[in-house]
């Protein structure tokens, strides 16, 4: 008898749609501002966005708190961030 196994769901805060969380990037809110989380195990609250530009591109634009991370987030962190995610062409191999 075969098992299914759960597959954790996470909504992208670029677009609001659930995925997978493999198939996401996953960034903290740590000290310094806003980071990419490579390992998927770093402390703190964190959120996640599709790989997809387009999203991040939204995630940018919006104003207001980030839900998922429990507080507001200035727009310079919002795009230090996208700058973080380009230079890494947005693919991580862990998370």
């Amino acid at each position: 008898m075969k098992r299914n196994h759960h597959v954790p769901l996470r909504s992208c805060v670029g677009c609001g749609q659930h995925a997978p969380k493999s198939e996401l990037i996953r960034f903290v809110c740590g000290p310094t501002g806003l980071e990419v989380d490579h390992t998927g195990h770093r402390p703190g609250r964190g959120a996640y966005l599709h790989r997809d530009p387009a999203c991040w591109q939204a995630f940018g634009a919006r104003k207001g708190a980030v839900r998922s991370l429990r507080r507001s987030v200035a727009r310079a962190q919002r795009g230090a961030l996208l700058e973080q995610l380009r230079s890494a062409g947005g693919h991580s191999s862990t998370v």
